[in-house]
């Protein structure tokens, strides 16, 4: 794939001249939502574990890790400009 190169000459320029302000509210914004959907994730498994047996409890565990072998097809092909 050809890339274009006065792409790749916006994203080092709007990254340098971005301020820190910027910068640390868009940090904060994806850090909270990571922080904020593992939280959940946590939070949730316990209430799982009484509904399921521990034997759909597994199964469940399998089909979340065999679906996320697919969903990270997309993201194979990106590249760093």
């Amino acid at each position: 794939m050809i890339q274009n190169p006065s792409n790749r000459l916006w994203v080092k320029f709007s990254v340098f001249f971005m301020n820190r302000s910027q910068f640390s509210h868009q940090f904060l914004a994806l850090f909270s939502g990571t922080v904020l959907a593992q939280v959940f994730n946590l939070a949730s498994y316990p209430l799982l574990t009484r509904l399921y047996s521990p034997a759909d409890f597994g199964l469940f565990g399998t089909f979340i890790a065999a679906s996320a072998i697919p969903g990270l097809s997309p993201v194979a092909d990106l590249n760093w400009p």
